[in-house]
């Protein structure tokens, strides 16, 4: 019985952290775009409509080609999506890290 309780301590532990994390790097995407209102809108909507298509494929490739030259939101956003959607950067031949949340959980957290 204390078994179910620790692990679902545990459980909301990590998705507070995701949250967390989640939200920090949504404040990093409008920094960096700061100047430029109109490329964190577009992160907006890519992040919703692949929410609501459940196409995270697509969503990766519009957010590819929205961060090009921004090495730090592609390595950012990587921590949120599952391995095989990484967005690989030129030269990396890294698996990548590990998952912090799923890709649904994020796209949730950025409406």
């Amino acid at each position: 019985m204390s078994r179910s309780v620790d692990s679902s301590v545990a459980s909301n532990e990590h998705e507070i952290i995701t949250i967390v994390h989640a939200r920090a790097y949504v404040r990093e995407v409008k920094e960096t775009f700061h100047d430029d209102k109109s490329r964190y809108a577009m992160f907006l909507t890519i992040m919703k409509e692949g929410k609501a298509r459940r196409d995270i494929a697509t969503a990766v490739a519009r957010l590819k080609e929205l961060f090009h030259g921004y090495h730090n939101l592609i390595v950012g956003i990587n921590k949120f999506l599952p391995p095989h959607h990484y967005i690989r950067l030129q030269g990396d031949d890294n698996e990548g890290e590990e998952s912090f949340v799923s890709t649904a959980a994020f796209i949730e957290d950025t409406k």
